[in-house]
């Protein structure tokens, strides 16, 4: 089998490719800079170098899981989750069986009323929400047989968003703007659907994300227990405060993850959607949260960063 992968040294495109090249597939990863894939994936992966001339060999999948997920305008995100996706479609256009397209939740929205949201959602709150909910339909518009898959937050071994959490809990602290209750997916269960999505014959989008929500708070606690600190404090932070803390990191730090548009997401209580749909095609096992928490801290040890 071949595939080409976008965003493919990233959190999630980096457990993707280890998956495929554990089945023996042949991988093709795009990337903006010469040597950066083989570099951190290994020098059996054939680079695919982004320019207007670069030519798709012929694959039985597009996997296409970058996009951008910091910005301070909607231009930011739109050259990554619409413009590139426009992009790499028609790169792509008769060179592949079918396109798989990694969304997010942030498409559909915060759950009104703390009710699951289904795959119809499409009310985002956030200018990230809104550039991925156009991306989606990018994807509809010019792929001939697409699948659509949004994940609910991820976190897992890899991942360095959620590990600024996990070093301020070992602390003995949780920052909090609201009592969130969220929907998760562990990254190697977001894998595993990424890859089983090729076996679904129609044009469809699914909900990626474990069968229970939890509260922010009792997944600090669980990562709390897992790491040996036997007791936590809740960090209240004003929302005025987190919006004017992310202006500032936004502007000297653009790299940073935190940013506006995140603690506006952040200022919803709940983001709760149903993995219905993908449980009924069989598109992933859920790990047990328990067991995914002691992975990610597993992970996190071995290379001392926490």
């Amino acid at each position: 089998m071949r595939a080409i992968v976008t965003g493919g040294t990233g959190f999630i495109g980096k457990s993707l490719v280890k998956r495929l090249k554990k089945e023996r597939w042949k991988i093709y990863v795009v990337t903006r800079y010469e040597g950066k894939a083989k570099r951190v994936l290994g020098e059996d992966i054939n680079e695919l170098v982004w320019d207007k001339t670069l030519y798709f060999p012929e694959a039985d999948v597009i996997f296409n899981i970058a996009g951008e997920i910091r910005g301070r305008k909607y231009e930011d995100f739109k050259k990554g989750n619409v413009d590139f996706v426009r992009q790499v479609l028609n790169k792509s256009k008769g060179k592949a069986e079918k396109f798989v397209h990694l969304s997010s939740l942030a498409a559909a929205g915060p759950s009104p009323e703390c009710e699951p949201l289904d795959e119809t959602a499409e009310s985002p709150i956030s200018l990230y929400g809104r550039s991925k909910l156009e991306g989606e339909r990018v994807v509809k518009e010019n792929a001939d047989h697409w699948v659509i898959l949004r994940p609910s937050a991820v976190f897992g071994p890899g991942d360095m968003a959620f590990l600024e959490l996990f070093r301020v809990i070992k602390r003995g602290f949780v920052p909090l703007v609201n009592e969130q209750i969220l929907s998760m997916v562990f990254v190697e269960d977001l894998t595993e659907a990424i890859i089983n999505s090729l076996n679904v014959s129609e044009n469809e989008v699914f909900n990626v994300c474990g069968k229970e929500p939890i509260s922010y708070w009792d997944f600090a606690l669980k990562v709390a227990e897992k790491i040996g600190v036997r007791k936590v404090r809740k960090l209240r932070i004003p929302y005025s405060l987190a919006v004017a803390a992310a202006f500032l990191s936004q502007t000297f730090s653009p790299g940073s993850m935190f940013h506006v548009d995140k603690v506006r997401e952040g200022k919803e209580k709940c983001w709760i959607a149903t993995p219905e749909k993908a449980f009924k095609y069989g598109l992933f096992t859920e790990t047990p949260l328990d067991e995914a928490i002691a992975l990610t801290i597993q992970w996190y040890r071995e290379r001392g960063l926490i």
